[in-house]
C-alpha cells in the first residue's frame, strides 16, 4: 500500500538551479549576438574588398587611358585600342555592380563622353578627359575614406 505514496524528506534548494539556468541562458544569448555579429562583420569585410578592387581597376583604368592618350590625339578616326576598350569593360561592370551613387553619375557621365568620342572630335576628347578627371577624383576621394585617412585638399 504504501508504494505509491513516496515521501521526500530533503528540501529541494531552487537557487542554484535558476542561478545555473540564467548563466547558461546568458551564454547562449551571447553566442547567438557574437555569431551575428561576426557574420555581419565578414559581410562588411567582404564588401569593403569588392569596393577596394574595384576602385583599383577605376585607377588602373585611367592609367591604361593616359598611357594610350598619345594615340587617342594622333588618330581619333580609329577609336580606342583593345587594351582601353576591355580595361572599360571591366571598370563599368564592376561600377555598377559595386559602385555608390555619385560614382555611378560620375560614370555614366563618362560613358555619354566615352560614346560620343568618335563624334565630336575636339569636344568630344575635352568632354572625355574633363568625366576621366571626375571619376579619378572621386576614385581617390573614396578610398582614402574607406581607409580612413584625412581628405586630400587640391591647391
Amino acid at each position: 500500500m504504501y508504494l505509491l505514496c513516496i515521501t521526500f524528506d530533503t528540501k529541494i534548494q531552487l537557487a542554484p538551479i535558476i542561478g545555473a539556468t540564467i548563466a547558461a541562458m546568458v551564454v547562449v544569448i551571447g553566442w547567438f549576438i557574437i555569431s551575428y555579429l561576426n557574420r555581419k562583420n565578414e559581410i562588411a569585410k567582404e564588401a569593403r574588398r569588392y569596393r577596394i578592387d574595384m576602385l583599383n581597376s577605376i585607377i588602373n583604368f585611367v592609367d591604361i587611358f593616359i598611357k594610350n592618350k598619345v594615340i587617342l590625339t594622333t588618330n581619333i578616326e580609329t577609336g580606342f585600342n583593345d587594351e582601353v576598350n576591355e580595361a572599360f569593360e571591366k571598370v563599368s561592370t564592376e561600377i555598377l555592380l559595386y559602385g555608390k551613387k555619385d560614382e555611378i553619375v560620375i560614370f555614366m557621365g563618362f560613358c555619354d563622353a566615352y560614346n560620343n568620342y568618335r563624334f565630336i572630335e575636339e569636344q568630344s576628347l575635352q568632354n572625355l578627359i574633363n568625366a576621366l578627371n571626375k571619376l579619378a577624383k572621386s576614385c581617390r576621394d573614396n578610398i582614402r575614406k574607406e581607409l580612413n585617412l584625412k581628405k586630400y585638399n587640391e591647391k
